[in-house]
């Protein structure tokens, strides 16, 4: 059932974004043809301002959009750094591009969908409303009444409405009201993804991670090589042998080794205590860990600071 939900919600996504072409200009019409008003001045003369309304808002939401996207990248930046190089910058610049397709995600496979079903759920029952509410004119109207609260609510559903119209009909358009929709609920994320612990689909910080990864690791074994060479040990048998205090050729002792400590949650911090207790027993002479220190990709100033807690 999850699947199938899961399936609907995105083949409406889609529709929404390819469907047929149709003019801006003239997105009122459509939908006051959509819901069979066409002859009704008044909803016509209200579906026209909401349309003049919404092209004189847009370059106040690109404005918007442009803002916000620079408070994402600020936010990552200060949290990522620059990695003390100018490469470094292209961390946050990922995981703002993240943010931006998670936003189009949240709004276009989730959001969008479901507002659409609830619009055309209640397609027919708007029309009876409007006719209801247009037998009384405007200025016979009292301020408060169930007719204004019903007005208020269907030229609610009507800018929605339009808003999915216009979707189809151009992508700069449909790109800018998925960021308008979809970027609040992605900072959102970007804010909690710290609290809740790591994720490798909902934190774009880690989506940068991941491509930097994938890069080092097919050069890892080359600066192993340059590292090795450089350091003035050599090669062979005993390079790089280290000699741990209390450990000697005659006695017995232990050593703890922990692989893979965990992703900095609470599956990780629920058996900080059992570890210091093993790694303080007296036969215990040093703790190897064979996993990351800092997950999931740490730079050389987070491996820093563990050393200068140890």
């Amino acid at each position: 059932m999850s699947v199938a939900v899961a399936l609907r919600l995105t083949g409406i996504g889609l529709y929404l974004l390819w469907a047929k072409t149709g003019v801006l200009a003239q997105v009122d019409e459509d939908v006051l043809t959509s819901f069979g008003l066409n002859d009704n001045a008044y909803v016509k003369d209200l579906a026209e301002k909401v349309r003049l309304e919404e092209e004189r808002n847009a370059p106040v939401d690109q404005r918007w959009i442009i803002t916000f996207i620079i408070l994402l990248f600020v936010i990552h930046l200060g949290r990522m750094g620059l990695d003390r190089s100018a490469l470094g910058i292209l961390s946050p610049i990922v995981a703002t591009i993240g943010d931006v397709v998670i936003a189009l995600i949240i709004t276009y496979a989730i959001l969008a969908p479901i507002r659409l079903i609830m619009l055309r759920f209640l397609k027919n029952k708007g029309s009876r409303i409007w006719t209801w509410i247009t037998k009384i004119k405007v200025e016979e109207r009292k301020k408060i009444s169930v007719r204004t609260i019903a007005e208020f609510w269907l030229t609610t559903r009507m800018r929605a409405e339009m808003r999915f119209k216009k979707v189809g009909y151009s992508l700069p358009t449909a790109m800018r009201i998925g960021l308008k929709m979809g970027l609040p609920w992605s900072a959102l994320l970007a804010a909690v993804m710290p609290v809740l612990g790591m994720s490798w689909y909902f934190d774009t910080e880690n989506w940068a991670s991941g491509i930097w990864d994938k890069w080092a690791a097919a050069r890892a074994d080359e600066w192993r090589m340059a590292i090795t060479k450089n350091s003035g040990e050599g090669f062979g048998a005993n390079a790089f042998r280290l000699f741990p205090q209390g450990v000697n050729q005659t006695d017995d002792f232990s050593f703890v080794v922990i692989g893979d400590p965990g992703e900095g949650d609470a599956s990780q911090l629920i058996l900080k205590d059992q570890i210091i207790s093993v790694s303080n027993q007296p036969d215990v002479k040093f703790v190897v860990i064979s996993s990351d220190v800092v997950y999931p990709t740490g730079a050389l100033r987070d491996y820093e600071k563990i050393l200068d807690a140890l």
